[in-house]
């Protein structure tokens, strides 16, 4: 349940998911319709600089991002906790480095990566008011990895 925007409790789940949809817009600032979640958006050459060679990643890079990664933290889309990738060993940091190699040199990276879990958080006050949660997008652990490595 929740309230919509005229203060009207709302109970059915198609109400309840529009709510949350126009509430984000709203603080976002988006104009989503039904197309947004297929649209891409083609990068022109202006857009970045073709002439700056940068070396490719190194095994160690990748194996100190991992060790750092913290534990007791949730999983995203995949559903892979970090304290997994940090004693998965040796195996599992190659296959990770392998994945980050290959999404390096083909300047490409999974769909998925693009999804991420919301889950709200309460802060305070009328729990059916929208306004009234933190949010918080839980991502896939590899995509935190690697925009670790493009940082």
């Amino acid at each position: 349940m929740c309230k919509d925007e005229s203060n009207i409790v709302v109970t059915e789940m198609n109400q309840i998911l529009n709510r949350w949809k126009d509430y984000f817009c709203t603080i976002l600032k988006l104009d989503i319709d039904d197309s947004f979640i297929n649209r891409r958006i083609q990068p022109t050459t202006s857009d970045y600089q073709t002439d700056v060679e940068i070396s490719p990643l190194s095994y160690n890079e990748v194996c100190s991002i991992i060790n750092k990664l913290k534990s007791n933290k949730t999983g995203g889309t995949d559903n892979v906790i970090p304290t997994l990738s940090n004693q998965g060993g040796r195996t599992l940091k190659g296959r990770i480095y392998k994945l980050m190699l290959m999404i390096w040199e083909k300047e490409q990276f999974p769909n998925q990566w693009k999804e991420g879990i919301i889950c709200l958080l309460y802060k305070k006050e009328d729990s059916l008011v929208c306004m009234y949660y933190r949010t918080m997008t839980l991502l896939n652990v590899a995509y935190n990895i690697f925009a670790i490595i493009l940082n």
